[in-house]
């Protein structure tokens, strides 16, 4: 009897197993953003534990992730997609944020924090990208009243400073790159610099993180936040504010009097009055395909025969043209 039970309680578990195996898994979406050279290549990298030199992203390049269910058959999947060319290709962010995943999609902006000039023109205006195309997918809908209610539950519904923020509709976190090299900047540059970041990411309810590729220690902290943003798992949680530290504040943590000021445009004047803003002209290589960081072979076989075509097609028409 019992051998004829624990058959049966083994069988169930089969079954059980079996079918989990064949539920569509949860699915999450990161987009990455950000400046030029910013290394967001080389942070995705570092996530999904990718060992290749990160190439130059020339528009919009996709990965994903994966990590193991706890106690559980199967697998979560993340996609991930980072958008290169800062502005020059936003449209094509009607591919990786649709209204299909809009609910499970998180933004990653990745700024360079050792080109302070760039800071403030690149945020604004992907900032603003992004929001565009949000407010394309969702409308007026019922959708952007839900949105909107999670937003606030990130933030903190009971956070004092709600009703003087709006919170990003999606998770959004800026990432401040190279902090290795932010660290060689003078003291006022960086108190002026993360003064900024930290009332834009608080503004927007959004979280804020400083890393740089050199130090294990802020690249774990890194990919714990990713995979918190990529699979719902614990993010990290103590909060640095300490503008000699590379800062680390959750959603929902600042405040405006832990900042010293409200008012973004005070802190945007005083930090162009340091850095004043540049403008960097992103365009297209003459021929990408040409790019040798781009070289597939079969792809390059087919490119070079309908390039022999093109050509001999060109060369026969001006041989007509002159015979007329």
């Amino acid at each position: 009897m019992d051998g004829e039970k624990a058959a049966n309680i083994w069988e169930l578990g089969l079954q059980i197993a079996s079918k989990k195996k064949d539920e569509p898994l949860a699915q999450r979406t990161l987009q990455f953003i950000g400046s030029r050279q910013s290394g967001k290549t080389s942070l995705v990298y570092r996530f999904v534990d990718k060992s290749d030199n990160p190439k130059p992203t020339l528009a919009l390049e996709y990965v994903f992730a994966r990590k193991k269910r706890t106690n559980e058959v199967g697998k979560d999947v993340c996609d991930i997609w980072e958008l290169g060319g800062e502005n020059l290709f936003t449209n094509l962010l009607q591919f990786s944020i649709t209204k299909e995943n809009i609910s499970t999609v998180s933004v990653v902006l990745v700024l360079n924090l050792a080109v302070p000039e760039e800071i403030v023109l690149t945020a604004e205006s992907l900032i603003d990208s992004v929001k565009e195309r949000i407010n394309d997918v969702i409308g007026m809908s019922k959708l952007a009243k839900e949105l909107k209610q999670k937003a606030a539950q990130r933030f903190g519904q009971k956070h004092r400073d709600l009703d003087r923020v709006d919170p990003f509709p999606i998770p959004l976190l800026i990432v401040g790159s190279k902090y290795d090299l932010f660290e060689e900047l003078d003291l006022e540059k960086r108190k002026v610099i993360s003064s900024y970041l930290r009332l834009l990411a608080h503004l927007n309810g959004a979280s804020l993180l400083y890393v740089t590729t050199k130090s294990e220690a802020l690249v774990n902290k890194m990919k714990t936040m990713f995979s918190h943003l990529a699979f719902d798992s614990s993010s990290p949680t103590a909060t640095v504010t300490d503008h000699n530290k590379p800062l680390f504040v959750p959603f929902g943590a600042d405040s405006f009097e832990s900042i010293g000021q409200e008012v973004i445009e005070f802190a945007k004047n005083e930090l162009l009055s340091l850095c004043p803003q540049k403008t960097t002209k992103v365009v297209i290589p003459d021929d990408p395909a040409a790019d040798p960081n781009f070289r597939e072979r079969d792809i390059d076989l087919i490119y070079s025969q309908k390039r022999r075509e093109l050509d001999e097609y060109k060369r026969q028409l001006e041989l007509k043209s002159s015979m007329q």
